[in-house]
């Protein structure tokens, strides 16, 4: 099974009516996000349980009674996965940190990033660490008058005293992630080593 097929299956399973947290209204976020990545594999809103049970079952996935939708990933990445896409959270890293500093990062500065795909990590579900109080700032990304906060958001902070900016951010509903730097060698635990980005 594809990835994009396994984005779909991994909302339908949150979509489904087993337990009492999943709704129509609180998964069209969701549902958004998957319609970006793979529109065509995704099926008509699941109306009720049944529907639900019946997509899972056929897809070769059993759902217990006792197991909530909010424990499907949304997007199924690894963390290999995720060493590919290192090259990109740095970009982004560098970018937003210019955008809002007007600072270049200098080559061989750390970038500390953490990334999840389960959609439950959001705000209103209380995941700190991407929801740190010093991330005040919540840009409104647009264009040509649209609101593009579906397929990309962040929120960003920096603190001019120690020069450390973080920015924790979204991409189309799927991935999400929070970055923190530059940050020195003192700055670090020794199980932080192994999620550090270097600028080139």
């Amino acid at each position: 099974m594809s990835r994009l097929a396994d984005q779909a299956i991994g909302l339908i399973a949150r979509m489904s009516l087993l337990d009492e947290y999943a709704d129509r209204e609180s998964i069209i976020p969701w549902l958004k996000g998957v319609q970006n990545n793979s529109p065509d594999r995704l099926p008509e809103l699941v109306t009720s349980p049944i529907e639900a049970r019946k997509l899972l079952k056929n897809a070769g996935i059993v759902k217990s009674a006792d197991e909530f939708s909010i424990d499907y990933n949304i997007a199924l990445l690894d963390e290999e996965t995720f060493r590919y896409l290192d090259v990109i959270f740095r970009k982004l890293f560098c970018a937003i940190y210019y955008k809002h500093t007007q600072k270049i990062l200098r080559s061989g500065s750390l970038i500390a990033r953490r990334c999840n795909t389960n959609a439950f990590l959001i705000e209103d579900e209380g995941s700190e660490w991407l929801c740190l109080n010093f991330l005040q700032n919540a840009p409104k990304i647009c264009r040509n008058g649209q609101d593009l906060s579906q397929q990309f958001d962040y929120r960003w902070g920096y603190s001019a005293i120690d020069g450390i900016f973080a920015v924790s951010f979204h991409l189309r509903m799927g991935i999400f992630g929070l970055m923190i730097g530059p940050l020195i060698d003192s700055d670090l635990e020794e199980e932080d080593t192994e999620n550090l980005l270097v600028v080139p």
